[in-house]
C-alpha cells in the first residue's frame, strides 16, 4: 500500500466509521496512522505493509496534551486508543470530559480547517 499526505485515513463501512491503517506481512502488527518507511514493529520494508480497516471505537487507554507544535494551535490533547479489534491506535482527542477507562469513538470533524478524526466520549 503505498501512503501519502492525501490518503484518507478513514472510510464509513457498513454505517462505521474504519481507520485506514496497515498491517504488516511479516509480523502482522497493525499500525494507525499508517506511514511510509515499514512496519514500526519490526522494520520489515515498506512492501510488507498492506491496508488494514480498524475500527474507530474503543476504550480510552492513555492521554496527554501537546503545548508545543511546529504546525497545530496548542494545546490540544492526543490519546491512545485499544479499539474493539484489540489493536492500540493514536488519535487526536476533543475537549471532552472523556476519562481514561471511558469508551470513545472516532468522529470527522473540521479541525483548523481539515477534516479529521477526532475521538469521543462514546455513546455506549
Amino acid at each position: 500500500m503505498k501512503v501519502s499526505e492525501e490518503t484518507n485515513l478513514w472510510v464509513e463501512q457498513d454505517g462505521q466509521l474504519m481507520l485506514r491503517g496497515v498491517r504488516c506481512g511479516a509480523c502482522a502488527s497493525v499500525q494507525f496512522p499508517p506511514q511510509p518507511y515499514g512496519c514500526e514493529a519490526c522494520g520489515a520494508a515498506p512492501q510488507y505493509l498492506s491496508e488494514a480497516l480498524i475500527p474507530a471505537r474503543g476504550t480510552l487507554h492513555t492521554l496527554t496534551t501537546v503545548h508545543v507544535d511546529q504546525k497545530l494551535t496548542t494545546p490540544f490533547r492526543v490519546a491512545e486508543i485499544k479499539t474493539e479489534a484489540d489493536q492500540f491506535v493514536r488519535g487526536r482527542l476533543d475537549d471532552s470530559d472523556a476519562v481514561v477507562g471511558g469508551l470513545v469513538q472516532g468522529v470527522v470533524r473540521q479541525v483548523e480547517g481539515t477534516e479529521r478524526v477526532v475521538f469521543v466520549p462514546a455513546d455506549a
